[in-house]
């Protein structure tokens, strides 16, 4: 009769747990995280940062056309009908470069942004790499086992 060895739960095989050779140092692994940590702390307040100059030139932006609207409505009341169009056309035509201009400093902003937490989140990654390469260059080597013979 065969036998039907099943290894873990449900028939599921575990993987082998390393030994304690070839893991890196806890020490390490946790100072390793506590940076990781850390840059994930520095991207976030950079994110916040770029969020609130994005937000306060918004308000900027908003408060400029609330004062040019008053004062094209204060303008265009004292003005002949046909003179009016003219006006609006104008005060239409600075608006739309005035919007366009402001979006394209939105954006800018928010790219100053992005490209700022990426080159904290990048340096982070590549100096984690770093870390373990020279973790696992730096670890004893593994005492040579005998090798086992079947008779």
């Amino acid at each position: 009769m065969a036998s039907n060895k099943k290894n873990g739960l449900n028939g599921f095989i575990f993987p082998k747990v390393p030994a304690p050779m070839d893991m890196a140092p806890v020490g390490l692994v946790l100072d390793i995280q506590r940076r990781n940590a850390e840059a994930m702390s520095e991207a976030m307040q950079c994110s916040m940062r770029g969020i609130q100059k994005a937000m306060m030139r918004q308000v900027a932006m908003v408060t400029r056309m609330v004062q040019d609207n008053t004062r094209m409505a204060e303008t265009l009341g004292h003005e002949t009908p046909d003179r009016r169009m003219q006006l609006q056309a104008d005060l239409f035509g600075q608006a739309y470069r005035t919007s366009v201009e402001s979006a394209r400093e939105m954006r800018a902003i928010l790219t100053e942004t992005e490209q700022e937490m990426s080159d904290i989140i990048g340096t982070r990654v590549a100096a984690t790499w770093t870390e373990m390469q020279s973790a696992i260059a730096a670890r004893p080597a593994k005492p040579e086992t005998p090798a086992t013979s079947s008779n």
